[in-house]
């Protein structure tokens, strides 16, 4: 079985070369922790999820209803993230640009996705400045949304 491999950079800002239209994803954390996680997404304004993450199974999301998602969204008490996605195809490779707002604002993070480990580990960003936080865990949604910005160190 082939799992994709990704990889993830903080850029000064998004690339003046990504001229797609995003799409504004609001995320928020019901509950969890870095093993496992329930999550909302509201994607544009009328596409609703959940989402279940677990570090020992593949993730499983579902469409629901707008009331479903309202009703839980007030169990999120802040544990949220806001950002436009900006989705590009390069040499076969998956980009996502995720230019984050709110509290976040001015974090830029691409997610490039890999076929494999082998073109994963070959590929050298192309992006002036960028700093990889690939196993930087302070750069996933979950830590983003509990904490804000990491600092830097």
């Amino acid at each position: 079985m082939n799992s994709v491999v990704e990889r993830r950079w903080v850029l000064p800002g998004l690339p003046k070369e990504i001229k797609a239209p995003g799409i504004l994803i609001t995320q928020g954390y019901v509950s969890g922790d870095q093993e496992a996680a329930l999550c909302l997404h509201k994607k544009g304004d009328s596409d609703f999820f959940i989402t279940l993450k677990d570090s020992k199974h593949p993730e499983w999301e579902a469409p629901i209803l707008d009331w479903v998602f309202k009703k839980l969204w007030s169990k999120i008490d802040g544990r949220s993230v806001e950002r436009i996605v900006y989705s590009a195809v390069d040499s076969n490779r998956a980009l996502e640009f995720n230019v984050y707002n709110g509290r976040l604002n001015g974090l830029v993070v691409v997610k490039v996705k890999f076929e494999n480990l082998e073109s994963a580990q070959e590929f050298i960003s192309p992006w002036p400045g960028a700093i990889e936080v690939t196993n930087d865990n302070r750069y996933h949604n979950f830590y983003l949304a509990i904490n804000g910005l990491p600092s830097k160190n």
